[in-house]
């Protein structure tokens, strides 16, 4: 995963306001990757927002190259 990644937000809950919910990568911290988690900066689509979220629960659409 990389900064331009088009992604999808897992739904592991089957929670209404998290389906179908698209963003696009800013950042990766690499940093802490050797400690098992890959936060990424995500610019969500629409109003929702840019957060960061754990990699492993983000699905990724459409690499950018």
């Amino acid at each position: 995963m990389k900064a331009g990644d088009l992604v999808k937000k897992l739904n592991h809950h089957d929670v209404d306001y998290l389906q179908d919910m698209v963003g696009w990568v800013l950042e990766v911290d690499q940093a802490t990757r050797q400690a098992g988690v890959l936060p990424v900066k995500v610019m969500w689509a629409g109003d929702y927002g840019t957060f960061w979220t754990l990699a492993a629960n983000l699905e990724v659409i459409n690499a950018s190259r």
